[in-house]
């Protein structure tokens, strides 16, 4: 009954749990507060670290690619991330069992009718809209998950596509589902994670810009002023110790030592001990020096011998 409505791959409590297993690799219930925060940080700093990793990978590399259908998977790794490809191209596998056995048009739609070749009982039916550049099934493998199912790509080799109908493209699957990240100075905590994160970022941007700047002479002349200005500009910073710029403010959200706040009711008055031998304050029964002065003088009358003070 769930069929056709969209839950992006995600079943029952799927998402908490896996929160959960994200969360457990960095902390526990043995932790103190102090302590969670700063592995809960780090954590979300990992997190953010291996995410940006993987957008570098989908928007600069192409996986290995290998006929059949070598168009549309070339331009299904040019659309979609890493991740989403690897599941189209496991459902790409599974076209080839289909054959199309019916074709027929009507009000500007063509459907076919499709056979599985072990199972001749079962059919399945795809509607293409040209005009839309759009494709239905009715197994609605589109609708509930996002990604054009095996029939659809059955058709696609039947009618010797070259790239997927738009319509059947998911937003959010593809590298194009959210805005870039901007890593600015204001980004608390800086460390060796944020040094890579910015060091990927930037890459991410400057490759596709010296393509670009490498087919022109003007644009390469341009770029090449543009990085040597700004290389010479950053050096001398570096080297007579200098920040670039105007300084942003540093936000740190790491643990501090607390304030010291003062106990609420009347305050203590500390008094000194009274000694229970002489009855003098600073000193007890155990440390008075009075006991301690009669101590030395038995002591001393224990080290004549008892022959010298008895009677001839």
């Amino acid at each position: 009954y769930l069929q056709g409505n969209f839950f992006g791959g995600m079943r029952s409590t799927q998402r908490c749990e896996s929160m959960h297993r994200t969360v457990k690799a960095f902390v526990n219930k043995k932790m103190k507060l102090y302590q969670f925060v700063q592995r809960y940080e780090r954590g979300v700093r990992e997190i953010r670290y291996q995410e940006l990793q993987n957008d570098f990978i989908s928007k600069h590399s192409i996986p290995e690619l290998h006929p059949p259908l070598l168009n549309i998977k070339k331009d299904a790794a040019q659309l979609y991330t890493r991740r989403a490809y690897n599941k189209f191209h496991q459902e790409m596998m599974f076209e080839s069992s289909y054959v199309v056995k019916e074709q027929e048009r009507a009000n500007g739609c063509t459907f076919y009718r499709l056979e599985e070749s072990d199972k001749k009982h079962t059919s399945y039916i795809v509607v293409y809209v040209a005009t839309k550049d759009t494709m239905s099934c009715c197994c609605m493998k589109l609708e509930s998950v996002g990604f054009p199912c095996r029939h659809m790509i059955a058709v696609m080799k039947h009618e010797q596509f070259e790239r997927i109908p738009r319509g059947c493209i998911l937003k959010r699957w593809t590298i194009y589902a959210r805005p870039d990240i901007n890593l600015n100075d204001s980004l608390p905590i800086f460390d060796q994670h944020l040094t890579n994160s910015r060091y990927a970022y930037l890459m991410s941007l400057f490759i596709p810009l010296c393509v670009m700047a490498s087919k022109e002479d003007i644009y390469y002349k341009e770029t090449m002023d543009c990085v040597q200005r700004l290389w010479l500009k950053y050096k001398n910073a570096e080297v007579e110790g200098k920040t670039i710029g105007t300084p942003s403010p540093l936000k740190f959200n790491g643990i501090q030592e607390p304030d010291v706040v003062s106990t609420k009711g009347r305050t203590k008055k500390l008094r000194s001990r009274k000694c229970g031998h002489c009855g003098i304050r600073g000193h007890n029964k155990r440390k008075c020096p009075q006991l301690d002065i009669a101590r030395d003088m038995d002591s001393a009358a224990s080290e004549f011998p008892h022959s010298q003070f008895s009677p001839t």
